[in-house]
């Protein structure tokens, strides 16, 4: 409707509009594996949205924690898969949230209370009987042994065949069987809880098992070489073979009734030994093969083997000499020395103490060996050389007669003994010299000195003198001394002594250089002192008896405030363990300006000139008895009748600029009459 009549009236056109009604959802939860799950294991998590035509996505919630992020409904699903549920009672929901709020109303499932077990560990170990092997058809026995002890069943294998399953009774499952075939059997047990939530699944280590085919017959054959007859002490080699495919066990050599050394263990079907200790004469040589396993092949001895040994051609003698001769102190070298008879004998000699050896036998060099020795310890030795010739059909072994030597036990003396001990001598402060004297003894023969502080050892502190440092200072001091003989050593240590600071001495007054008036330069000469290595010299400018401000140097600018008043320096002397010292100059008088000329009437009386500083002006006021006269203010005054009798003074004013520096009143001069 227009409001005027320029308008005409109109209408819109119509807009259709839906207030429309959402639909209601339903969200139920089912969780895989059913009610509960061991720790890290995957859980699964599946929601359904109901109508299946609702769109949106969906929070899985463990109370009120997310579970990863929103997942997207699809058909009217949505799952997750998660191994990060912690350990205990979990209360597990859907939260389902539709993308229009329009179209569908949210809806959250009942929650699914979950458990999430930790079981306890558990190991077992399988011990197999009759041990490590048995024949076939023997029955074997296996034993699992559960720890801790829990219900369960074991499973009983061979590789991966199973033997059968057993359950858990006290803590062990047993099972036996005979049908195990001849080889070898890898064994193993594996435990099964009746819950995984309770207990842990375990398996046993591999137990290696040999089922053993019915025994193999073996035979025995012996061979010699070098073929017999041969001399006495040549190398014999006795090779001993077994027949039986796979044969395992050793192989005992034997010479007639007597076992010729140890056992040898059977290799590829073969075992020899290697022998030059036959004596001369005829041998039966056999060789006994004994089986690892009886049950599965048969023992079995060679036919007798005959060998002769001949008795060798050249005899030798040995001898027997020491250098030096006995007797001696223990740890000196001692060379013993053979000599072995017969022309071109080849051979070794073994040296030796008694029945024991003297290091490894000595090959013969042109009829002698030797050997050296410190070893022997303190008593009486019964020294041999035995010769052993390398071809026992050319030569005789030979021994030689005994050779006493005796080791002879050294006396020591007896340590060193103190009789006074040492005595730090000094000053004791810091910077001087202590000394470490006055020590007795009686049977030393080198004496060694350490400097101690507080009872520990000084680095580099081992002379008789040592220079006190600031790490001294306040600490004891002592000095130890050790003796020394043959016979050990021994320490005597001195009185602790407290160190103290140091003292400058030697010491001189400083002194005040240069001119001594307003505007002038004073210099402080600060004087000497003993000791002065990494002293500290700190200055200090005084008025009388007030510090100058600023007045810190060894310099200062005389000011004209000081005119007409005593100037000294006094210098502190400072050193890192030293007693400060300050001293002071001799007093400088600031010379005052002064009055010049007759104290009489009709005489001038003038200021003295020259000691105004440079940069400042002055002006000046004649008093008369304290009262100023009119038109009397220059440097010079002409006195009057009226002066008779009075005391003139002359005030002076020194300005610096536009400031008055310095007020000054020289002393009166009283006026007489002529």
């Amino acid at each position: 409707v227009p409001a005027g009549a320029q308008f005409t009236a109109s209408t819109s056109a119509v807009v259709a509009y839906v207030i429309g009604v959402p639909v209601a959802t339903t969200t139920t939860l089912t969780v895989s594996p059913l009610e509960a799950e061991v720790l890290g294991a995957p859980v699964t998590l599946t929601a359904v949205v109901s109508p299946s035509t609702a769109s949106g996505t969906v929070q899985f919630k463990d109370g009120d924690d997310n579970l990863g992020a929103p997942v997207a409904v699809a058909g009217g699903t949505a799952e997750i898969t998660t191994s990060a549920l912690p350990a205990g009672g979990r209360a597990l929901r859907a939260v389902f949230v539709p993308a229009s709020l329009a179209a569908f109303t949210g809806s959250q499932s009942g929650g699914v209370s979950y458990l999430i077990a930790v079981p306890i560990p558990t190991a077992i170990l399988l011990v197999v009987t009759p041990s490590g092997s048995a024949a076939v058809g023997s029955e074997v026995t296996l034993t699992a042994t559960v720890t801790p002890a829990a219900a369960g069943n074991v499973q009983f294998k061979d590789g991966s065949t199973s033997l059968g399953s057993k359950p858990v009774v006290n803590g062990t499952a047993t099972i036996s069987t005979n049908d195990l075939a001849a080889g070898s059997h890898t064994l193993t047990a594996v435990f099964t809880p009746p819950s995984k939530l309770t207990h842990t699944r375990a398996t046993s280590p591999q137990v290696t098992y040999v089922i053993v085919a019915p025994a193999i017959v073996t035979t025995t054959s012996l061979s010699a070489t070098p073929a017999s007859p041969r001399a006495v002490g040549t190398a014999v080699t006795f090779k001993a073979t077994v027949s039986g495919t796979g044969a395992a066990g050793t192989v005992q050599f034997k010479n007639g009734n007597a076992d010729m050394g140890a056992a040898i263990v059977l290799a590829s079907g073969s075992a020899s030994l290697i022998t030059s200790d036959l004596p001369a004469g005829t041998h039966s040589i056999t060789a006994v093969f004994v089986p690892t396993i009886a049950a599965a092949f048969t023992g079995s001895t060679s036919a007798a083997l005959s060998y002769t040994l001949t008795a060798p051609v050249v005899t030798t003698a040995t001898t027997l000499a020491a250098s030096p001769v006995s007797p001696q102190a223990p740890g000196v070298a001692v060379a013993f020395t053979a000599g072995v008879s017969g022309a071109d004998a080849v051979g070794s000699v073994q040296f030796k103490d008694g029945a024991s050896n003297l290091g490894s036998p000595v090959s013969l060099t042109a009829g002698s060996a030797a050997i050296t020795t410190s070893a022997l310890t303190v008593g009486t030795h019964s020294i041999t050389a035995v010769f052993t010739p390398t071809n026992a059909a050319a030569f005789t072994g030979s021994t030689s007669g005994v050779l006493a030597y005796t080791i002879a036990a050294v006396v020591q003396p007896p340590v060193p003994v103190n009789s006074a001990k040492p005595v730090v001598i000094g000053s004791m402060r810091v910077g001087t010299p202590a000394n470490c004297l006055q020590d007795k003894w009686s049977g030393a023969s080198t004496f060694t000195r350490q400097w101690l502080r507080d009872g520990k050892v000084i680095a580099q502190a081992a002379g008789v003198q040592y220079r006190l440092t600031v790490a001294d200072l306040s600490r004891a001091l002592s000095c130890s001394v050790t003796a020394t003989n043959a016979g050990g050593s021994a320490t005597a240590t001195s009185a602790a002594r407290t160190v103290e600071p140091g003292k400058f001495v030697s010491v001189t007054l400083p002194i005040v250089l240069g001119k001594i008036k307003a505007g002038q330069k004073l210099k402080a000469v600060p004087g000497s002192w003993g000791d002065a290595g990494g002293a500290v010299v700190r200055y200090q400018w005084m008025s009388g008896k007030t510090r100058i401000r600023g007045g810190t140097t060894g310099l200062y600018l005389v000011k004209v405030a000081d005119v007409g008043g005593d100037i000294r320096v006094s210098v502190t002397i400072s050193r890192p363990g030293f007693t400060p010292v300050t001293l002071s100059s001799a007093v400088v008088l600031i010379v005052m300006p002064r009055v010049v000329g007759l104290g009489a009437v009709g005489q001038t009386l003038s200021v003295s000139a020259g000691w105004l500083p440079p940069g400042t002006v002055s002006s000046f006021q004649w008093y008369r008895n304290g009262v100023a006269i009119a038109r009397a203010n220059r440097v010079a005054y002409k006195t009057t009748g009226a002066d008779k009798g009075a005391k003139l003074t002359v005030r002076i004013l020194v300005r610096k600029g536009s400031k008055t520096v310095a007020t000054l009143t020289p002393p009166a001069v009283s006026v007489v009459k002529r």
